[in-house]
């Protein structure tokens, strides 16, 4: 964002407004904070942005997560006072004085799907298959305790998972 700001302060002191047809990613296409306040030399820019799709289970997964339940994530109390402005007992939250029961619900209105979470998705699903096969392949057909510790024992060369198993 500092990086746009400041290339249009530059091309604004230059003088140069509508000399650049500006490419960009999707930051300054869906956000206005890196040419805010310098809009004239943004006109005309293309900015880019890879498609994406809803993952329909992920948001079934996300709208079930309650804080009593999900303990996993350390962030997930706070998300869930910022986004129904409450706060649990012991939070040290001072911003909202109505408190977290816990049986709030992520609607639609307070919850919408990230575009790049597909990516993050498939990036999760790919590295899982690879270790799995990994495993498979190093640990055969061991079962229980003894693949555990099989599993356990291994020592992965990352250019191996990488090479041979994530591609």
């Amino acid at each position: 964002v500092e990086d746009a700001s400041g290339l249009m302060q530059a091309a604004r002191r230059a003088n140069i407004t509508g000399h650049f047809v500006w490419i960009a990613s999707d930051g300054w296409g869906k956000e206005e904070m890196p040419v805010k306040r310098h809009p004239e030399m943004a006109q005309g820019a293309l900015t880019l942005e890879l498609q994406s799709n809803i993952i329909g289970p992920f948001n079934t997964y996300f709208k079930r997560l309650n804080p009593n339940t999900n303990t996993r994530n350390p962030w997930f109390k706070e998300y869930w006072e910022h986004v129904h402005k409450c706060k649990f007992p012991k939070s040290e939250n001072t911003k909202y004085s109505q408190l977290c029961t816990g049986n709030e619900q992520i609607t639609q209105a307070i919850y919408k799907q990230e575009s790049k979470i597909q990516f993050v998705y498939h990036a999760v699903y790919a590295f899982a298959y690879a270790l799995h096969n990994l495993y498979d392949n190093k640990c055969g057909t061991l079962r229980g305790k003894r693949r555990k510790r099989c599993i356990r024992s291994l020592v992965v060369d990352g250019e191996v998972l990488y090479q041979q198993y994530l591609l």
